[in-house]
């Protein structure tokens, strides 16, 4: 009889991977820290921003989580806190932080839905607010509320309220609303004022309920005229990074080598901590070296670039004996802590780029990006300073050259905007 082996780690990883790539059922668990960036995307650690303590479980290809989770800062301060079912549903207490640490709300889940009495606090954990859930969530009642000023208006389900709810995605915009309660029934007018990610109210609409505390319509503040909808204004109480971790979002550095290998490396990095790598389709300086440039430009936003930075820097390595990028730094200015942790971060999943040379003999030595923003409305001013804005670029051109070769070709770059943008780009890579 043949004697079976059992199965080392990454045959279980080789396993799990073709079982959630051919959906066939198969289940595994991964007890480990999970790291997310700043959008609460499962993330590599130097990327981290915040990381989760929990049960990572997959079926077929549904992830979830399962049993006790606490999320926390970087600097570990728990931020969450709560348990999943064995199917991934939010049971029993959770609890909510400010990034402070102190409590922001406390309550129960059922089947992923709120129940019973939830409380929240101010951040200077005063009480805020006492709301019931029942079965439909959007049926909550407002039992208890204190202003900021500390007065309580309302108490025992009567009296008035202001909320602010986020909302589930970040295209949408969230609202605040200024209503009343009546023994626990919504009541008369409530004013929602909706807020743009800027935090400034863009528009402003106004429900009406009966006596009988059922929603009758609404009237826009732009238009002063009621409209019949069929749904009141949805709250939203849970905290979107809740909802975000639950769809089990990831980092796009997962799909460095396309979407359709990222669920392997993903599932490598969770299970066996295995870095990503860009594959290089070809291997040679030159084109190794395009393709670095590309992935800069890719994810650039990772760094927050903003209208009202100036930058202008340079990014310097060489090419070791194995084709790493090695000895990686930085001159001038602009960039901040964190962009010299993710830069080299991201240079060092390029591996075994040959190094340039005559003949069989290649020659070691250091390379350069340059890294800095430009503001098109100064560099060619005129009809195009509606068109541009402060933008970032990388380039194998310092920041002198490129902005002669703007004003050099000032006329074609205005005449054709979109063209010559992408002129401009191929220009900054040769």
């Amino acid at each position: 009889m043949m004697k079976t082996q059992p199965l080392t780690r990454s045959c279980f990883t080789l396993l799990f991977i073709y079982c959630c790539m051919n959906n066939t059922f198969s289940q595994y668990k991964i007890t480990d820290t999970i790291y997310y960036d700043h959008q609460w995307e499962i993330c590599e650690k130097p990327l981290a921003t915040y990381y989760r303590t929990g049960i990572l479980a997959a079926l077929n290809d549904r992830w979830y989580y399962t049993g006790i989770i606490k999320d926390y800062t970087m600097s570990n301060t728990l931020i969450s806190e709560g348990t999943y079912s064995d199917e991934g549903t939010r049971e029993g207490d959770f609890t909510f932080y400010y990034p402070d640490g102190k409590i922001m709300a406390v309550g129960k889940y059922q089947n992923s839905k709120p129940v019973g009495n939830w409380t929240w606090y101010y951040p200077d954990g005063k009480e805020e607010a006492v709301i019931l859930f029942t079965a439909n969530e959007d049926e909550f009642q407002f039992v208890k509320f204190i202003d900021k000023d500390g007065q309580t208006t309302l108490e025992n389900g009567t009296g008035d309220f202001s909320w602010y709810s986020d909302p589930l995605e970040w295209v949408h915009a969230a609202h605040t609303c200024s209503g009343s309660f009546k023994n626990g029934k919504r009541a008369g007018n409530w004013h929602f004022d909706v807020v743009n990610k800027k935090e400034n109210i863009v528009s402003g609409f106004t429900e009406k309920y009966n006596n009988n505390g059922k929603y009758t319509g609404i009237t826009y503040d732009d238009f002063k005229r009621p409209y019949i909808g069929t749904k009141a204004m949805r709250f939203q109480f849970t905290p979107r990074r809740i909802h975000l971790t639950e769809n089990i979002l990831y980092d796009d550095l997962f799909k460095l080598n396309g979407d359709s290998l990222a669920i392997s490396a993903l599932t490598y990095y969770l299970i066996e901590h295995k870095p990503t790598e860009i594959n290089l389709r070809y291997k040679v300086y030159d084109t190794a070296y395009a393709t670095i440039m590309r992935a800069l430009e890719r994810y650039q936003y990772k760094i927050h670039f903003n209208q009202n930075r100036n930058i202008d820097s340079k990014i310097e390595f060489k090419i070791g004996a194995k084709g790493y990028l090695e000895d990686i730094s930085f001159t001038g200015t602009g960039l901040d802590s964190s962009e010299k942790v993710f830069f080299p971060f991201l240079l060092s999943k390029f591996k075994y780029v040959e190094m340039p040379g005559t003949g069989s003999v290649a020659i070691e030595t250091n390379y350069t990006v340059y890294c800095f923003s430009i503001d098109f409305a100064k560099v060619i001013p005129g009809n195009t300073e509606n068109m541009f804005t402060k933008r970032l670029f990388f380039s194998f051109q310092p920041r002198n050259k490129f902005e002669g070769y703007l004003k050099e070709h000032e006329k074609e770059i205005k005449e054709d905007f979109i063209h010559n943008m992408r002129y401009i780009h191929s220009y900054r890579r040769n």
